[in-house]
């Protein structure tokens, strides 16, 4: 059984970007567990959010993943590695409770290869339904030219994971397909961060995160 809906948000960002959701969950699908780890960012001025579609990327087209397993992941700060939940390994990422923000990915666009199609993926285990506030956020800005000067923003998305997952104290896949603006340039700074407002009673797990291309 798959259930099928849109929703139209409007982005926090100065520039208020509009973009479609897409929620999809299937089952059967969402409940097999895969080998294959994902993450990433990406921005644009239109993205779309699944629960579940492929379970397994394409591994050739992999730019970056992570298990979130101290030691070997881009996060080295140990206040944000939990064994309280996680889908592989040992280990999974826990936001929220006094940790509002985490920073998941942070590079330049020449370093994603100049890519403009990108899928990110990722596990998530949410306790509450009741809460509904976890935004994955993803952020493009180029930096200024004047030392010390402002970056300027090119696109800020957030993408709040609940209206995605929908079934709770388990792990259920999500995917973001975004495509990044058409007038970036390799130096343009990509950033994805996730972020639980403080107040929110329950914390948010996150594992295997990946970002892959689909240009």
């Amino acid at each position: 059984m798959m259930d099928t809906w849109c929703r139209i948000f409007a982005s926090m960002a100065s520039s208020k970007p509009s973009f479609t959701t897409l929620a999809s969950f299937l089952h059967s699908a969402c409940q097999r567990r895969t080998v294959w780890s994902w993450y990433g960012a990406a921005l644009l001025a239109s993205g779309t959010m699944t629960g579940c579609d492929s379970a397994t990327p394409n591994p050739d087209k992999v730019l970056v993943q992570d298990s979130f397993e101290p030691g070997n992941s881009a996060i080295a700060d140990p206040q944000y590695f939990s064994t309280e939940q996680a889908y592989s390994w040992k280990h999974s990422i826990k936001l929220g409770q006094g940790l509002e923000f985490g920073t998941f990915y942070n590079g330049t666009w020449g370093s994603l290869g100049q890519h403009r199609l990108l899928r990110l993926r990722l596990w998530g285990w949410l306790k509450n339904p009741q809460q509904r506030l976890a935004y994955l956020t993803v952020v493009a800005q180029r930096p200024s030219d004047t030392p010390g000067g402002p970056a300027v923003v090119k696109i800020r998305h957030q993408f709040n994971i609940y209206e995605v997952i929908r079934r709770y104290q388990q792990w259920v896949p999500a995917s973001f397909t975004v495509e990044l603006p058409a007038d970036l340039q390799p130096t343009d700074e990509v950033a994805v961060y996730m972020w639980v407002p403080a107040g929110q009673p329950d914390a948010v797990y996150i594992d295997d995160f990946s970002l892959e291309y689909l240009d």
